[in-house]
């Protein structure tokens, strides 16, 4: 008989350790720039995503997180919270401390980011590298061992895209941005002679369907080019770009040109 409750005690410690444990940090914002905004403070704060990888529901109230190891339950979610199974909770890293807000900061730099359940137990943590702006780490696919940067942003849906350790080096151009009095034959040059250059001319950002660099680009007029390094199995680069002025009316003042 004593046997049989040892049996017991032991499967609900298993159950509940498991009820708790498929909790994970799942994908990290540390440097969000434009990715998304925060519709309480007004601001494009730091986040982090929780996913529930488990087949239940789990309330997360008295879960904590933290960006120091020796105080894992630095901040704590006060309030009735439950993330159902496949399903994820978005917590804002901005100093707030109120809400799904925390008392903390993520610094783009890279640090510890720490989750602990209810009874202040470590249950997950991720060590993040430098993030460039816009540039997220996380797990794919989601709740999986499979940690690095993503190449795509998904805040409270499944992680797509590619993961990788390493981040495309910028396209560079033959020509600096200033003023011209005749067409401009613009070269865009990268390192890798397997990176693909994608460009625009409209002040859109490029993207991997974006018109593809094959030969020198001839500008004649006002023209801002962006261009992007696109490499398979890694993060696209940032986008660099160049404003040409070419034959144009304008003042002998001094020019700026600004590209959002």
């Amino acid at each position: 008989m004593d046997m049989m409750r040892w049996i017991i005690v032991f499967i609900l410690i298993v159950l509940n350790f498991h009820s708790k444990a498929q909790i994970v940090i799942n994908e990290i914002s540390a440097s969000n720039a434009d990715q998304l905004h925060d519709p309480d403070f007004y601001n494009f704060s730091s986040w982090v995503e929780l996913y529930n990888a488990g087949t239940s529901a789990v309330n997360v109230n008295g879960y904590g997180l933290s960006d120091d190891p020796s105080i894992p339950t630095k901040w704590r979610i006060n309030a009735s919270v439950s993330i159902p199974s496949k399903g994820y909770l978005l917590i804002w890293c901005d100093n707030q401390n109120t809400g799904l807000h925390t008392n903390f900061e993520l610094r783009a730099e890279g640090e510890d980011i720490l989750l602990s359940n209810s009874s202040g137990a470590v249950i997950d943590r991720i060590t993040y590298p430098q993030l460039p702006t816009n540039i997220n780490y996380g797990r794919l696919p989601d709740g999986s061992t499979n940690i690095g940067l993503l190449s795509n942003y998904s805040p409270t849906q499944a992680n797509t895209g590619v993961i990788s350790s390493s981040i495309t080096e910028e396209p560079t151009f033959n020509v600096e941005s200033g003023r011209y009095s005749s067409t401009q034959s613009v070269t865009l040059l990268h390192s890798q002679s397997n990176a693909q250059i994608r460009f625009t001319t409209n002040g859109s950002e490029p993207t991997e369907s974006s018109t593809l660099y094959t030969s020198p680009l001839s500008i004649n007029g006002f023209t801002t080019v962006k261009a992007k390094a696109f490499v398979t199995g890694q993060i696209p680069s940032k986008t660099v770009f160049k404003t040409y002025i070419i034959n144009q009316r304008v003042s002998s003042l001094p020019v700026i040109a600004i590209s959002a």
